[in-house]
């Protein structure tokens, strides 16, 4: 879908409370230079929560919000369109503002007081629901807060080496599944990765090259889970997984096909890598274990998978120990 990007940095501004084109002005974004000065924003204030908090500044028409790099505000919600939204005007009443958002023919749709929508104007205080749990909220705020929250928020939640989230993001992800899940007959599991010999990898072509392979990993794996699923970097070559809604019989389905496609990675000169990772299953049906519990289970089941010779995922069961 081609959409009319507006390339100049600009606000539409008008002098009365009718949305008519022919009673709007431009104003400069350089009057926004300073800290102290409010500009209209889109908040993100449910959904992922590595997104939870990111502030979009509204200071041009034509912005785009979807999972896309190319959008203006990237959201990590896989259940929203690569393009999902624009804002496609922004207009300024005396000290306020309202903006035009218009859906971009997105696959589940854009929400407003309750009804899906094609287009609809938001005044300050309002939101708009895009996927299955993004709110945007739209609001005035200050340049400095903007830019101090989208700073802190990147540091918090986001490893920085492989992008996805980070120990800290991944202890409190777990939780809030676990409590969405508590009084529920539905399943969830905890998948823990180790790449296999990764010290190996580091000795032998060193650490940039290691780094390399971690992103890698990263985003080789993120690709093969679904929408719903949550991955994070713990630590090295630790990672863990997320899987809402499934036992672990089924989770280790989609670990066995992580396992294969790690197994066939190829360099970009088309070499195999002849990397191979081990895999750990704890689940909870019910049985409302502690997220202590449930890690380590998941650990327990991980080191069998590496005693039985690695490149292999292991289901935990009472009677295996770690010792």
């Amino acid at each position: 879908m081609s959409k009319k990007r507006n390339t100049d940095k600009h606000l539409t501004t008008d002098t009365d409370s009718k949305h008519e084109p022919g009673k709007t002005k431009l104003l400069s974004v350089d009057n926004f230079a300073d800290d102290i000065s409010r500009v209209p924003v889109l908040v993100v204030v449910s959904g992922n929560l590595l997104d939870v908090g990111r502030m979009l500044p509204l200071c041009q028409n034509n912005l785009t919000v979807g999972r896309d790099s190319s959008s203006n505000l990237t959201l990590n919600d896989r259940l929203i369109s690569r393009t999902h939204i624009e804002i496609s005007e922004v207009k300024q009443h005396k000290d306020s503002y309202s903006i035009l958002v218009k859906d971009l023919e997105s696959t589940n749709g854009t929400f407003s007081k309750g009804k899906r929508i094609t287009s609809e104007w938001l005044n300050p205080g309002e939101t708009i629901e895009i996927g299955s749990e993004t709110i945007l909220l739209f609001r005035i705020e200050s340049i400095k807060c903007i830019n101090d929250r989208n700073v802190v928020l990147s540091m918090v939640a986001q490893d920085s080496l492989t992008g996805v989230y980070n120990r800290r993001a991944f202890d409190q992800l777990i939780i809030h599944i676990r409590d969405k899940f508590l009084n529920s007959n539905s399943p969830y599991s905890l998948l823990l990765i180790d790449i296999d010999h990764f010290k190996k990898i580091n000795d032998q072509f060193g650490h940039p090259y290691g780094d390399r392979i971690l992103k890698l990993f990263a985003e080789t794996i993120a690709n093969c889970l679904r929408a719903e699923d949550i991955v994070a970097r713990l630590g090295g070559d630790e990672f863990a997984v997320i899987i809402p809604g499934l036992n672990a019989d089924k989770a280790k389905e989609l670990a066995d096909r992580m396992l294969c496609v790690i197994r066939n990675l190829k360099t970009d000169e088309d070499k195999p890598l002849n990397m191979t990772i081990s895999i750990g299953i704890s689940d909870d049906c019910g049985a409302q274990l502690k997220t202590t519990e449930l890690y380590r289970r998941a650990d327990v089941a991980l080191y069998q998978a590496k005693q039985k010779g690695r490149n292999t995922t292991c289901i935990f069961q009472n009677n295996i120990s770690a010792f």
